[in-house]
């Protein structure tokens, strides 16, 4: 599922017309994001789970247009979960958190 989504990310910013760098920034993440999913094991796999099930919410409602309300919702339980994950996946997060900088400031 999450390798799933990553490839979809993937597949979608090499069809994107961003700048030849800002495509690179982006791959380059998301290549260590996997990286550091595979470390995880699957003892943290349902964890992983959840926050790239979260961010594909937040992402969806953000998209939608729809009530602001939702949006809002969406996206304090993605910040809730990872805050949570934070604690004891540093590297993780961090990666987490500038793949999602960089994907808003491209307007992805």
């Amino acid at each position: 599922m999450i390798e799933d989504t990553i490839r979809k990310v993937e597949e979608s910013l090499r069809g994107d017309p961003a700048s030849p760098a800002r495509k690179r920034e982006l791959l380059g993440l998301l290549g260590e994001l996997k990286s550091e999913l595979a470390a995880l094991g699957r003892a943290r796999e349902a964890e992983a789970r959840r926050i790239a099930s979260l961010a594909r919410a937040a992402h969806e409602a953000a998209r939608a247009g729809g009530d602001p309300t939702q949006r809002r919702h969406a996206a304090d339980r993605l910040a809730e979960s990872v805050g949570e994950f934070e604690a004891t996946h540093p590297r993780l997060t961090s990666i987490v958190e500038a793949l999602a900088e960089s994907l808003a400031s491209a307007g992805l």
